[in-house]
């Protein structure tokens, strides 16, 4: 086990694409800025299911939204606003950019998210959620696709 600095962690949140997923936000250049509402859009290749984690810049790992049903090759909202409360971008620390590292993973059956903290209107401080190491280990054989999403302050 080897700790990492911060500036080494940073180099994990990217955008890894996938030909059989897509994942965006419905926001230009997935930039967000605080308080902004927003949704995803996802697409694919397949019918099944999307579960969306977040992973924040402290290696929080949350469930945003887990086992979505999406049809093969339609462009799916998540959340569809007119049923599930709206996610709204934050800052952790105010006034000081930020950003997060989403995460679309595609299964044929329902999953069970247990180990990861179910992200809500609070920031998640416990220490036993900062499992990125966690997640890396879960997706190995697994369909997904990430998405780096900046937020920024007004």
């Amino acid at each position: 086990m080897q700790i990492i600095d911060k500036k080494d962690f940073e180099r994990f949140f990217v955008t890894i694409p996938n030909k059989k997923l897509f994942i965006t936000t419905n926001k230009k250049n997935n930039i967000l800025y605080d308080k902004d509402e927003f949704y995803f859009k996802v697409k694919s290749a397949e019918d099944g299911y999307v579960t969306i984690l977040t992973v924040y810049e402290d290696g929080t790992v949350s469930t945003l939204m887990k086992n979505i049903p999406v049809e093969k090759n339609i462009v799916t909202n998540i959340p569809d606003k007119e049923f599930e409360p709206i996610p709204i971008a934050g800052l952790i620390e105010n006034g000081v950019e930020t950003f997060d590292m989403y995460v679309a993973i595609f299964s044929k059956k329902r999953f069970v998210f247990d180990r990861f903290a179910t992200a809500d209107e609070e920031l998640i401080d416990d220490e036993r959620y900062k499992n990125f190491d966690e997640l890396i280990e879960f997706l190995k054989d697994k369909r997904y696709t990430t998405l780096k999403v900046v937020t920024k302050p007004r």
